[in-house]
């Protein structure tokens, strides 16, 4: 089976490569959209900024192209972290002295995205493991509600419908730690990262959905 990984320059898809071979199947790595429909579902990763990520993945074909590989084509896509927060319309993070702020997202899952409340308790970013409290869904088969996933992250995703957020994470405030819409997921986690918890949640990801 072979899953797409959208290299657009900002990842380092090395362990998100091993990660994929590792649970049975073949990443392909692209770095432009031609050859996305030869593959059976589509990981979306990203770390940096919203609004930079949104104009490159926009200026290269790819918003227009994992659009219809999710929606029309019906096959799986997986965002992680950034590329999680991308499956919305759009983010409350801007590019320091960008000035429009029109930086658009994927617009398949409904919800915004807004920086974490900030504490004495709590620093900005949220690095490291946390645990998730999920609903049961087949994308958690064999991983126990409040096992710990890896974070990094300033900015989070809350749907506007319940149903679709099946995992949360508490840091300061409780937010959407895996989002899912048909085929479409999302975790603001990285799986690849977190030891066999994620690999569990990547093998589901690739054999359930």
């Amino acid at each position: 089976m072979k899953v797409a990984i959208v290299d657009h320059g900002g990842s380092n898809l090395l362990s998100l490569c091993k990660a994929v071979s590792s649970v049975g199947a073949t990443p392909i790595v692209l770095s432009s959209p031609e050859d996305l429909t030869l593959c059976s579902s589509a990981i979306l990763p990203g770390v940096g900024n919203f609004e930079a990520c949104s104009k490159s993945l926009t200026r290269d074909g790819w918003f227009d192209a994992l659009h219809d590989f999710s929606t029309t084509l019906e096959r799986p896509l997986l965002g992680i972290c950034l590329g999680m927060q991308l499956l919305s319309a759009q983010s409350s993070e801007l590019m320091l002295n960008s000035g429009d702020g029109t930086a658009q997202g994927l617009s398949l899952i409904d919800g915004s995205v807004t920086r974490l409340k900030t504490s004495d308790s709590h620093r900005i970013p949220h690095v490291g493991w946390n645990s998730v409290s999920h609903n049961g869904d087949s994308l958690f088969r064999d991983i126990p509600s409040m096992t710990d996933f890896y974070f990094v992250h300033s900015y989070a995703f809350h749907t506007s419908n319940d149903s679709e957020t099946i995992g949360t994470c508490s840091y300061g405030e409780t937010f959407a730690a895996v989002v899912r819409k048909d085929r479409i997921v999302g975790t603001q986690f990285h799986p690849e990262k977190s030891s066999r918890a994620g690999l569990a949640l990547l093998r589901n990801f690739v054999e359930l959905i």
